[in-house]
């Protein structure tokens, strides 16, 4: 009769001391691969990434469907009037456009210039975004699989969004162009002059701002001036639309203009991306004189 019992409590403690070794095995791996560098453990997060992909690309869609469930059947309409009359504008200029296409290829066929270059986009959804680092990186639901490489540019309809920073076989790793650790090289059409673009942070209060620097202390910037990706580097195409600037102002030093600029992509809801595929260098030309513009912001 009390046997029983005893096995009971034997198999009991031999389940806890199941449970610790466990936890104590599962403590030391743990232990382990934080110490273990980035690259040593990036397989492992790649993978645990993309078996999550999934999961997390249905929680984001449920979040989204149930946000639409709470706006008003009035709003859908307006919706989709807007998108009619935005599909009869597109409409509109492509047909103005195609003439001036075919023109254009003449004129390039008879200078014998090459052809011009052509971007490929891959769409993408959001499906995950740190709180704690909400204007820093996001994470979309294609990889490698879908042609995306490290360091390919990402934006949205209104312009850049940041580039990619770690892809595994099913998703990416975004950085934001609001991150102080973003540097895009940058051009103001208007008075063509050049600077690096770094991000801010996050604001205290308000929307995120990046600072352009090294822009010539000659040129007349002033704020409204809209801001574009250079070309010069191998990340970000030329002629792709950053923001505009909110003030200008001289450096301490007096060797160049500093410039906070409001990015043109809205950061705060983001859905859908798009990745450029094609890297920048195949689309950067070169100037008249062959040569890239100094630090300062002019051409040499």
């Amino acid at each position: 009769m009390n046997g029983a019992p005893e096995r009971h409590e034997q198999g009991d403690a031999l389940d806890l001391r199941k449970t610790l070794f466990i936890g104590f095995g599962l403590a030391i791996v743990f232990a382990v691969l934080i110490h273990l560098p980035s690259r040593a453990t990036r397989p492992l997060t790649g993978a645990l990434r993309d078996a999550f992909a999934p999961l997390m690309t249905g929680l984001a869609r449920s979040q989204a469907a149930v946000a639409l469930s709470f706006s008003g059947a009035g709003d859908w309409r307006e919706d989709m009037l807007r998108l009619e009359q935005e599909r009869d504008r597109l409409k509109a200029d492509l047909l103005r456009l195609q003439p001036l296409e075919e023109e254009n290829r003449a004129l390039r066929a008879s200078l014998n210039l090459p052809a011009p270059f052509s971007r490929r986009w891959v769409a993408a959804e959001v499906i995950s975004r740190d709180v704690n680092g909400w204007w820093r990186l996001i994470r979309i639901n294609k990889g490698s699989r879908d042609g995306i490489e490290r360091d390919m540019p990402v934006v949205v309809g209104d312009g850049v969004l940041g580039k990619t920073v770690d892809v595994s076989r099913y998703t990416s790793d975004v950085l934001l162009l609001t991150d102080p650790a973003s540097r895009i090289s940058a051009t103001l059409p208007r008075t063509r002059s050049f600077g690096i673009l770094r991000g801010q942070g996050a604001p205290i209060v308000g929307s995120p701002l990046c600072l352009m620097t090294f822009i010539d202390k000659n040129a007349e910037c002033r704020p409204g001036d809209e801001v574009a990706t250079s070309g010069w580097g191998d990340v970000y195409p030329r002629g792709l639309p950053i923001g505009h600037i909110r003030a200008v102002e001289m450096d301490r030093s007096g060797l160049y203009q500093s410039a906070t600029l409001e990015p043109a992509a809205d950061l705060r809801t983001l859905r859908f991306v798009f990745v450029v595929t094609d890297r920048a260098k195949a689309e950067t030309e070169p100037s008249t004189d062959g040569q890239a513009p100094a630090p300062g912001g002019q051409r040499p």
